[in-house]
C-alpha cells in the first residue's frame, strides 16, 4: 500500500490514509473528492515518470507547480501551509513549506513501470462540435481529450467496442472521422446526437477498454518524449554514457549477444511499457439512471485486472456504494452461490462472475468538512465493517433527512 497524507489544500483540511488497490471516495459536492483525486493521479504519474527516468534531479517546486497546480487547475487551493506527503512503492514525495523533497525506497530499482489515465468528470466535452479544432491550455482536459481523439481510432468499425450494461457499441468511422454508436436494433447515430448518459459514459468505456486490455494485447504507442525518457533512464541504469550506448545498441542489432550487458541492455529495451494500470474516474455516474449506475459499475469492475491494476473513483452517488458492495459480497458467498447453483440452477443476478471483487483489495473513504471519518466520526478510516462492506448506518443517514421530511409530511 502507499500512504498519502493531505493538509491545508483546497476543502482538505487533514487526511492521512493507506490507499488500497480500489478506493472510493464519496461525500457532497465541494468536498475535495475530485482534490485527492487529483493529488493520487500526479503521485502515480510522477512514481512512473522517476522509474522511466531513473533520476529525481529534475523534481522541483516548479514540477509541482506546472504538473499538479497548474495542470489540475488548483492555484486557489495552495498556499503556504499546504502539505502533500506520498510514500508510494518507488518514490517517498514530501511537499511542505512551499519546498519539495524526494527520495527513492528500497524497491525503486525493481519498480514496476506503471500506464496512467485521469477521466474527468467533464466527459461530455468530446461530444461538443469542433471540439477537436479548438485551442486549449496546457492542463488536465486537454489531455483527457487529445487521448480521447487518438484512442478513439483504435475502434474501426470492424472492432467496435460493446459498451456492455448500455446497450450499445462504439466505433469510429474513418471516413468523415465520426464517432458513431450501433443501438441495439442495428441502427446507427452520431455520438453527439446520443443522450448526455451516453455522450459521458462511452468516453469512459473507450479509455478503459484500452488501459485495461488493448495496451496489453498490441504495441503501446510511444511517443519521442517518452521514448528519450526511457533511452535517458536505461543509460543511467548501465552508468554508460551516450557514445558507449551507442556502440551497445549497435552490438545488439548485429545479433552478438556474448556480452552480459548487451544481454541486460536488450532486456531494457522494452524498460518503458507498462506492467500495470492506474485509472482515476471522476463520478462514473454522470447523467445516467440509478439503474444505470450500477451496471456502468459492475462493468469497470469487470474490465479492470484485479491482480494488475489500481482503481480511484469519486462520486456523489449512494448507487455506486449499493453496486460495489454486491460485487464484493458475492466474492465473500461465492462458495453459497456455487451450492446454490448446483442444486437450483444459476442465480438471477445482473453481474457476471468477472465483476465479483475481493473486498480487501477495496476501501471506501467518506468526506466530511475536511476529513475523512466514517459513521461514528472516527477520522481517517473506511466506512466499511469488519468484511468490507458498506452497511446499513451509512444508507440510513444518508436518506435520513429526505424522508424525516417524508415522515413529517405523512403525518399531517
Amino acid at each position: 500500500m502507499s500512504r498519502l497524507i493531505i493538509k491545508n489544500i483546497g476543502p482538505l483540511k487533514d487526511v492521512d490514509i493507506n490507499l488500497n488497490q480500489i478506493n472510493v471516495f464519496i461525500g457532497p459536492q465541494s468536498s475535495g473528492k475530485s482534490t485527492i483525486a487529483k493529488i493520487i493521479s500526479f503521485c502515480q504519474w510522477l512514481e512512473k515518470d522517476l522509474i522511466i527516468r531513473q533520476g529525481l534531479d529534475h523534481v522541483d517546486r516548479s514540477l509541482i507547480v506546472q504538473v499538479l497546480i497548474k495542470y489540475h487547475n488548483m492555484a486557489d487551493y495552495f498556499s503556504e501551509k499546504s502539505e502533500i506527503h506520498y510514500h508510494g512503492h518507488a518514490i517517498i514525495l514530501d511537499y511542505s513549506d512551499s519546498k519539495v523533497q524526494i527520495s527513492r525506497t528500497d524497491d525503486f530499482d525493481n519498480a514496476r513501470v506503471s500506464k496512467n489515465t485521469y477521466i474527468p468528470a467533464e466527459r461530455n466535452v468530446i461530444a461538443l462540435p469542433g471540439i477537436a479544432t479548438l485551442q486549449w491550455p496546457q492542463f488536465y482536459l486537454r489531455n483527457f481529450l487529445f487521448d480521447w481523439l487518438n484512442i478513439r481510432t483504435k475502434f474501426g468499425r470492424e472492432e467496435a467496442l460493446n459498451l456492455r450494461n448500455l446497450g450499445v457499441s462504439f466505433y469510429f468511422r474513418e471516413s468523415d472521422r465520426e464517432n458513431m454508436l450501433i443501438l441495439g436494433n442495428g441502427s446507427e447515430i452520431h455520438l453527439d446526437q446520443a443522450s448526455s448518459g451516453l455522450q459521458s459514459a462511452t468516453p469512459l468505456y473507450v479509455l478503459l477498454n484500452y488501459m485495461t486490455k488493448w495496451i496489453y494485447t498490441h504495441d503501446d504507442d510511444y511517443s519521442y518524449e517518452k521514448y528519450d525518457k526511457v533511452r535517458q533512464g536505461n543509460s543511467r541504469r548501465l552508468s554508460l554514457d551516450e557514445k558507449s550506448i551507442a556502440a551497445l545498441i549497435a552490438a545488439v542489432e548485429s545479433g552478438d549477444m556474448s556480452n552480459p550487458v548487451l544481454r541486460r541492455l536488450n532486456r531494457l529495451k522494452s524498460a518503458g511499457k507498462a506492467e500495470f494500470s492506474n485509472i482515476v474516474i471522476e463520478e462514473p455516474e454522470q447523467n445516467l439512471f440509478p439503474l444505470t449506475q450500477a451496471g456502468l459499475v459492475y462493468d469497470i469492475i469487470a474490465m479492470i485486472d484485479h491482480s494488475r491494476d489500481t482503481l480511484v473513483l469519486t462520486t456523489h452517488s449512494p448507487f455506486i456504494l449499493y453496486a460495489l458492495n454486491n460485487c464484493m459480497l458475492a466474492y465473500s458467498t461465492s462458495a453459497k452461490i456455487e451450492r446454490e447453483e448446483e442444486q437450483e440452477g444459476p442465480l438471477d443476478l445482473d453481474f457476471s462472475k468477472e465483476s465479483w471483487l475481493n473486498p480487501a483489495i477495496v476501501s471506501v473513504w467518506e468526506l466530511r468538512d475536511g476529513y475523512i471519518e466514517n459513521y461514528d466520526g472516527e477520522r481517517n478510516v473506511t466506512i466499511q465493517d469488519s468484511d468490507g462492506l458498506v452497511r446499513g448506518n451509512y444508507f440510513d443517514r444518508v436518506m435520513s433527512n429526505i424522508m424525516s421530511d417524508f415522515n413529517t409530511l405523512v403525518t399531517l
